[in-house]
């Protein structure tokens, strides 16, 4: 899979969203799960 992958971003915060509570880890693996959703 991807080893690398590049999102741009701007710098801003909304309150009422929240900030994002998973590892880098967990977001690599759910990321790859829904690449391929057949080896979840």
């Amino acid at each position: 899979g991807p080893s690398f992958l590049l999102i741009k971003v701007e710098p801003s915060f909304d309150k009422s969203t929240g900030r994002v509570r998973h590892t880098p880890e967990e977001i690599t693996a759910r990321f790859m799960k829904n690449l391929n959703p057949s080896k979840g």
